[in-house]
């Protein structure tokens, strides 16, 4: 298993949410709660990350771990608010795959 770690922000839109991932541009998804856009966007990243894999192509972000971890360090969220509305959630988190390690 491979263990990729990433950036993912998450931020009110409208009556929405919209994530995404800086570290690999083009990768968003939405939700109707915080926990729901994460869970989207985790699929994305997943999908997004396997094709890339699967076609060969370089991956602009680091292969952390080549087996499991024992404890998954996600979560770490930053909250960042304003005076002008609601706060955006960004933190650091491990995305696995399975894959066959060569």
């Amino acid at each position: 298993m491979l263990i990729f770690r990433v950036r993912l922000t998450v931020q009110p839109d409208e009556d929405r949410f919209h994530g995404y991932c800086s570290d690999l541009p083009g990768v968003h998804a939405d939700g109707d709660t915080e926990e729901e856009t994460f869970e989207r966007l985790r699929a994305a990243l997943r999908f997004h990350l396997e094709g890339l894999m699967e076609a060969d192509a370089p991956i602009p972000v680091g292969v952390l771990h080549e087996e499991p971890l024992v404890e998954n360090r996600k979560r770490r969220s930053r909250k960042f608010s304003s005076k002008s509305g609601p706060s955006e959630c960004s933190h650091m988190e491990d995305i696995p795959l399975r894959v066959a390690v060569a």
